[in-house]
């Protein structure tokens, strides 16, 4: 499996005193969490390198992460509670980005059914 190149990912940083979530923005289905940001932000070339091989792709040889948007909240993060809206969900979905999206929620779908089955 050959590796791609560098890979920038597009972070949303909610968090609320010593809890943060970091949500890729433009790798879907792409999270951490931490203590804080810089702890959840450590664990993101992680989750993204996991995450490519799940969908089949090649992961990233390095990855860099952009805070493109913020959230305080007053939600319990750690009891995975979340209220932020990404800006980027505010935009309409071309008709290949929503069968993208689509195969991959069909796809997570038949794999958690596997561990259950």
């Amino acid at each position: 499996m050959n590796v791609s190149e560098k890979k920038t990912v597009y972070c949303v940083w909610e968090h609320n005193n010593n809890d943060s979530l970091i949500y890729s923005s433009n790798v879907i289905g792409a999270f951490t969490r931490g203590a804080s940001k810089e702890e959840a932000l450590g664990k993101m070339p992680n989750e993204i390198e996991s995450y490519f091989l799940w969908t089949g792709q090649n992961p990233p040889a390095s990855i860099e992460t952009i805070i493109t948007q913020e959230k305080a909240t007053d939600v319990n993060i750690s009891d995975a509670d979340s209220d932020v809206l990404f800006e980027t969900e505010r935009i309409d979905l071309s008709p290949e980005q929503y069968e993208r999206l689509k195969a991959l929620a069909l796809k997570s779908a038949n794999d958690f059914l596997k561990l259950y089955v």
